[in-house]
């Protein structure tokens, strides 16, 4: 069987149907309230649901969804589907991004979400999307919002047993192994978009960090996110003052802290 990273031409007709959408105000279709633990999961959940995508319900094998065709801003029809969950994959830091693998009819995809570098990584060759997605990643960092990316992959039904098989004969504690052959099987993405969710601050973070500093406690931040969006997160949090002079460290963290360790030197 020849295997095409592609969606289905109805689901692809709707996933470019839904990427030329406007998010319109006060947009609701249906009176449904979400909750979860994650709160960022929650708010794209929610904006499916106003981009035509509504999450009817669900368990750990089955997920119900709601396709409408809209005309104008109106609901002219909708039809449901029935998606069954195979495998979810849970986040880890040493992969940096979480999947689900899920058959919708005939066809198996894995969808998969992440930092961009992560899941940059993971992706084929030739991406459509890969230039723009760039750019918008980059502009959405700097407003100091959090980027994810979400990427895909179609699969054939005989490597996906093959591969859940091997799965399933690792030791459940063995978390290793399973990264190993979880990365396997998320190589070769397709990108098909970001998403972007502003990062709150808890009350009086900034108030706290102030008091801490002026102790004489040493603060570090240690996060996953990319370069913009962490310069953003520590400037509102008043972690770094504005107008701070920053040095940014990509390479050999040696050769820097003997240049660190040189300049505080010469300023005694």
């Amino acid at each position: 069987m020849e295997r095409t990273n592609t969606l289905g031409a109805p689901l692809k007709e709707k996933l470019d149907s839904v990427m030329s959408l406007n998010l319109v105000e006060n947009y609701d279709k249906y009176n449904i309230s979400y909750s979860g633990e994650n709160p960022d999961e929650i708010i794209l959940v929610d904006t499916a649901r106003r981009l035509g995508f509504v999450y009817l319900g669900g368990d750990e094998t089955l997920t119900n969804l709601r396709l409408n065709t809209e005309m104008n801003g109106t609901v002219i029809s909708g039809r449901n589907q029935k998606w069954n969950i195979l495998k979810s994959i849970k986040f880890t830091s040493a992969r940096g991004k979480m999947s689900v693998i899920v058959q919708y009819e005939d066809q198996i995809i894995l969808f998969c979400k992440g930092g961009n570098s992560k899941v940059g990584k993971a992706l084929a060759e030739n991406q459509p999307f890969l230039k723009n997605v760039n750019e918008k990643t980059t502009k959405l960092s700097e407003m100091g919002l959090r980027v994810l990316w979400i990427a895909m992959k179609v699969l054939d039904e005989e490597e996906y047993y093959q591969w859940k098989a091997e799965f399933d004969e690792i030791p459940g504690d063995d978390e290793k192994k399973q990264d190993v052959l979880i990365s396997k099987i998320e190589e070769g993405l397709t990108l098909i978009g970001c998403t972007a969710v502003e990062d709150n601050l808890q009350d009086k973070v900034p108030d706290t960090i102030k008091d801490l500093q002026t102790a004489g406690i040493n603060i570090w931040v240690l996060t996953g996110d990319n370069l913009p969006t962490a310069k953003n997160i520590t400037i509102s949090c008043k972690l770094l003052p504005q107008g701070m002079e920053l040095y940014e460290i990509y390479e050999d963290l040696a050769k820097y802290k003997r240049f660190v360790s040189n300049m505080c030197q010469d300023e005694n």
